[in-house]
């Protein structure tokens, strides 16, 4: 409480001041409304004034600790993924755990206010410390912030890949048959069809197959015991069989990069509208903007 208020309810003397007992008084009312529904709490207290504590210390110790055991954990997972990139990959959460705490090193901290009474009835407040509302303050701003940036570099690469698109990502073999082949999307139905078993028709009869007889010459069987046999509806596609071509791929590519650059515009756009929102002192719903105190309310 920055300012100074009149007593309410103390009735003054006819020099203007409040007894000690109106005092007290007015102190605990004072108390009360600041520490309730844990807004702060109280460090210390005397008979006409108190100390308020709002947020807490960041304990550095401990988080240098938690990093310690973090780096620990991650070069000792990189030794299991023999790869290069292991590495770099078990590194990324120590990585985010240090921007974490240089987030909280930035906004965290206490903030005192020390409020008393005097003998008017005046209750005058001092702060001190850490600003309480400074952590809000940053996370309204560095979330759009980096949302902007990631959204904008991702609309950037799409924009580039969209007017000069690279060479299409081709995953189907190239045969003689089907020289221009590139993407090869697996048919839903035929792998259904693979993993069920086979099923009988109980319509169809059952032919018995009688073996064949060992005194006929193999000259004499008939000319379609040699042919190919016929390929069943089941059986598996050829190589480059149904895939599409390069024009095509790159249409398919096109298209779907024309899609993603529309969810990237919204997002920059969205993340845009917020900051401005935010730093011109304008609500977002129930998001209060920046440098809008509760105590202001």
């Amino acid at each position: 409480m920055a300012g100074a208020q009149e007593a309410g309810g103390a009735e003054p003397t006819a020099d203007g001041t409040l007894s000690a007992t109106e005092r007290k008084a007015l102190l605990k009312r004072a108390v009360v409304n600041l520490t309730r529904e844990e807004r702060a709490r109280v460090r210390s207290r005397g008979e006409f004034d108190a100390l308020l504590v709002r947020g807490s210390t960041v304990d550095h110790r401990l988080h240098f600790v938690v990093l310690i055991m973090l780096v620990a954990l991650a070069l000792g997972a990189s030794q299991v993924v023999t790869a290069g990139p292991g590495l770099v990959a078990a590194l990324a959460v120590p990585c985010l755990y240090v921007l974490f705490w240089l987030f909280l090193a930035l906004t965290g901290g206490e903030e005192l206010e020390r409020i008393s009474v005097d003998e008017q009835g005046r209750i005058g407040g001092v702060k001190s410390g850490r600003d309480r509302e400074t952590q809000g303050d940053f996370t309204r701003v560095a979330i759009p912030l980096a949302l902007i940036a990631f959204s904008g570099w991702i609309t950037v690469g799409l924009i580039h890949d969209i007017a000069i698109p690279p060479p299409p990502n081709c995953d189907a073999p190239t045969t003689r048959e089907h020289p221009d082949a590139c993407l090869s999307i697996p048919n839903l139905a035929v792998l259904a069809q693979a993993t069920l078993p086979p099923q009988r028709s109980a319509s169809a009869p059952v032919v018995p197959t009688a073996p064949p007889d060992a005194a006929t010459p193999v000259g004499s069987l008939s000319p379609a015991a040699g042919a190919a046999p016929v390929a069943s509806p089941g059986a598996s596609p050829q190589p480059g069989e149904g895939a599409f071509s390069v024009e095509v791929t790159k249409v398919l590519e096109r298209m779907v990069r024309s899609f993603q650059l529309v969810i990237a515009l919204v997002v920059l756009l969205a993340s845009i509208w917020f900051l401005r929102r935010m730093l011109t002192g304008r609500w977002v719903g129930f998001i209060r903007p920046v440098q809008h105190r509760l105590s202001d309310e």
